[in-house]
């Protein structure tokens, strides 16, 4: 559980709010409340945050020698996307540690739609 808060806190933050870590989090929470033209655009940008996430996970994994294999990042990848609606999608990202267990997590999105 400890691995899925730290990855959905990355997932989750905006990239460029933290006021020392820039880099910290992704683009994803700038989808929010952003015009999209169809959910079907959506599907690559947020592979690509689901990435970045990953990567920042690792890297804090790699200087944390405490942590152990149940609680360290082996993979996140998308496992589902879905246009519920029009203005609606779900997505599951599948994370899977070092321990090899996974843990599926459900992300709902209200897409706000031109016109």
């Amino acid at each position: 559980q400890s691995l899925a808060n730290r990855w959905l806190k990355r997932f989750l933050t905006p990239k460029g709010s933290h006021p020392i870590r820039r880099l910290e989090g992704t683009e994803f929470p700038y989808l929010i409340g952003a015009n999209v033209d169809s959910t079907d655009a959506l599907q690559g940008p947020i592979t690509e945050y689901i990435e970045d996430a990953t990567s920042q996970i690792e890297a804090v994994d790699r200087k944390s020698p405490w942590l152990t294999p149940e609680g360290r990042l082996r993979a996140a990848t998308l496992s589902q996307f879905s246009a519920v609606s029009a203005d609606h999608i779900d997505f599951w990202v599948e994370l899977t540690n070092q321990a090899g267990k996974r843990l599926n997590i459900l992300i709902p999105y209200k897409v706000q739609t031109n016109g």
